[in-house]
């Protein structure tokens, strides 16, 4: 039985400060991120994360993906979508990322990638 192993570094609690809309960023034709989404990919050099994402998107038919980054062992991460009612749509394992953080949650909702605490500005 797999455990729930404590989050050391969960990124979202660092870059929940986003308190307005804000422009959207495009990424490629007709995918956007939101600016708090912008920050984390500067910040910590992680657009990797995000085009894997969004070549994901049209595969996943769900109308908001819910997108989990975990740390499983030193740079080997699980990404995980899920849908509302959390089941899981598609994981990648052992993805080698060279990401400071264990943890971060985005969403996904109409080629738009944002923060859950953005959510209530976009939709």
């Amino acid at each position: 039985m797999k455990t729930n192993k404590k989050i050391r570094n969960n990124a979202n609690e660092l870059y929940n400060v986003c308190i307005r809309k804000e422009k959207l960023i495009t990424i490629k034709s007709n995918c956007f991120i939101t600016e708090g989404v912008s920050e984390i990919v500067e910040h910590e050099h992680c657009s990797n994360i995000i085009e894997l994402i969004f070549n994901q998107y049209d595969l996943i038919k769900c109308e908001i993906q819910y997108w989990y980054i975990i740390r499983e062992k030193n740079d080997f991460f699980t990404i995980e979508c899920k849908d509302s009612k959390g089941k899981v749509l598609n994981t990648i394992s052992n993805v080698i990322i060279d990401f400071y953080f264990d943890y971060l949650h985005l969403l996904l909702k109409n080629k738009i990638l944002f923060l859950p605490v953005e959510e209530e500005f976009y939709f």
